[in-house]
């Protein structure tokens, strides 16, 4: 548990965090980067579903459910 939840805490750095603060920070610099602002966009989208997905996959209980219930159970064993 104290695993997952180091892990969640780097998460929101990585995806929503570091991202648009870059984005903020850059122009004060004077530099632009176009490119970055559009994924800004998606690496903020995607933080509830990779917390979510870390939370699964670190907590051994949920990982053995999550590979039965999508059906790679043969996993489960792999990761014990």
């Amino acid at each position: 548990l104290f695993r997952s939840l180091v892990y969640q805490s780097f998460v929101p750095l990585l995806t929503a965090y570091f991202p648009a603060g870059t984005v903020v920070l850059l122009p004060l610099f004077g530099i632009t980067l176009t490119n970055i602002s559009i994924f800004v966009l998606y690496a903020c989208c995607t933080h509830p579903f990779i917390d979510a997905l870390l939370l699964m996959l670190t907590i051994t209980e949920y990982r053995k459910a999550f590979f039965t219930l999508v059906g790679m159970s043969r996993l489960v064993r792999a990761f014990d």
